[in-house]
């Protein structure tokens, strides 16, 4: 027997809350997982940066300017050859006017458009790191460098987060995979179990219904059910012929 209108509607029902529920619980998974992976690598060199930020301003307390101290770009090729170019540094000063940099070439420093990516940047409260993530797949982290404790510049620290992007990529491939292996054996067993319980309940409705509705028809004979409703049906059916022949 085929399954009734109510049957395909608890299936229905059925195999939408699990997929669902699944779905949801998937995406706020990724979402918490980008979340903590982000701001893990975002902060990767952080202690670095600070130590830089520190020492520079160190070098400024002899009333030295951040443009002219010889320091600044020492310490700053120090620092990234230790970490074997693991990461880029700029500095500006307190307009945005780029003054040093480890990334670019001496053409690219020239380039009005990178200055302008320079200048647009928000210098930090004193103290504090922003941190971003660009659509080229690059953290940045920058902090204010201070001197006498008021800030005559920045520091900006820039790494690669296109091994960020894979496992995010990686991830999501096997959050999807995970939510159909999760899915396929529960929507068969979901649909024959509906079928199984609720079709047979449907069927017999169905069938109970048809008895009364033939039970009514004047031409029907005397059921032999042992259902009372039918009998009754049955009863009322026939009264109601003879009541129309009477009249």
């Amino acid at each position: 027997m085929r399954p009734g209108r109510l049957t395909i509607q608890f299936i229905f029902v059925l195999c939408l809350l699990p997929i669902v529920g699944l779905t949801v619980a998937g995406v706020l998974n990724y979402l918490k997982f980008e979340r903590l992976l982000t701001s893990n690598v975002a902060a990767r060199y952080d202690a670095v940066l600070r130590d830089l930020v520190l020492a520079i301003g160190n070098s400024l307390e002899e009333g030295l300017t951040l443009g002219t101290t010889r320091s600044t770009e020492q310490l700053i090729q120090r620092s990234v050859s230790q970490f074997e170019g693991a990461f880029d540094l700029f500095v500006t000063d307190g307009d945005g006017v780029l003054l040093y940099t480890t990334k670019p070439s001496a053409e690219d420093q020239e380039s009005s458009a990178f200055e302008e990516g320079v200048a647009e940047l928000e210098i930090p409260a004193p103290g504090d790191v922003l941190h971003t993530f660009d659509s080229g797949a690059d953290f940045s982290a920058r902090m204010a460098i201070l001197q006498n404790g008021r800030s005559v510049g920045m520091l900006v620290m820039s790494h690669d987060g296109g091994d960020v992007m894979g496992d995010l990529e990686e991830t999501s491939s096997h959050l999807v995979n995970a939510l159909l292996g999760s899915l396929l054996p529960v929507i068969p067993l979901l649909v024959l179990g509906t079928v199984a319980v609720l079709g047979r309940i449907e069927g017999q409705i169905a069938k109970r219904s048809e008895t009364l509705h033939q039970a009514s028809e004047p031409e029907t004979p005397e059921p032999v059910s042992t259902d009372p409703l039918v009998h009754a049906v049955w009863k009322i059916g026939q009264e109601m012929a003879k009541a129309g022949k009477a009249g």
